[in-house]
């Protein structure tokens, strides 16, 4: 009798195929998809990250031997939905408005710590009060608009 096959472990590695922003009230709402199925996580912060590159010098000749970057993380944001799946949905905390927000993903499968993290993703959101009051006077608009009809309001006509 042949014992059954063994399988390899999982390589704990995952890849962001696509993406997407909306900008909602208070934050944003980032959506992704993977390659495999993964439960993540995003790690924010709202200042630039910075590269910090590291020298070597080989026989008198100076090169770039890797890089790091350097990420302040202010907040951290776990995916809506439950477990592992390949499309992940995020709400990302922005209390400021106009203000550049940055996360990167890392990730788990099978509740295992993936080896791989994501890129770095960066997004602003503007935020508009949710209506624009447009006043004009009779005597400041010669022509209507095309496409508009102007609605006066005012007593005298």
């Amino acid at each position: 009798m042949t014992p059954p096959p063994a399988y390899a472990p999982p390589a704990l590695h995952f890849l962001v195929i696509q993406f997407a922003y909306a900008c909602t009230s208070g934050g944003c709402t980032f959506s992704c998809q993977t390659d495999v199925p993964c439960h993540l996580t995003a790690h924010i912060t709202a200042e630039r990250p910075r590269i910090r590159y590291i020298p070597a010098d080989k026989r008198g000749a100076q090169f770039t031997l890797s890089s790091m970057t350097c990420f302040v993380q202010i907040a951290q944001a776990d995916q809506a939905e439950p477990g592992d799946t390949t499309d992940h949905t995020f709400f990302i905390p922005m209390p400021l408005e106009s203000h550049t927000y940055y996360w990167y993903l890392t990730g788990t499968i099978l509740s295992l710590p993936c080896k791989s993290i994501s890129q770095i993703f960066w997004h602003s959101c503007r935020y508009e009060p949710p209506w624009t009051l447009l006043f004009t006077e009779p005597w400041t608009t010669p022509n209507e608009p095309a496409g508009w009809t102007i609605i006066f309001t005012e007593p005298w006509l």
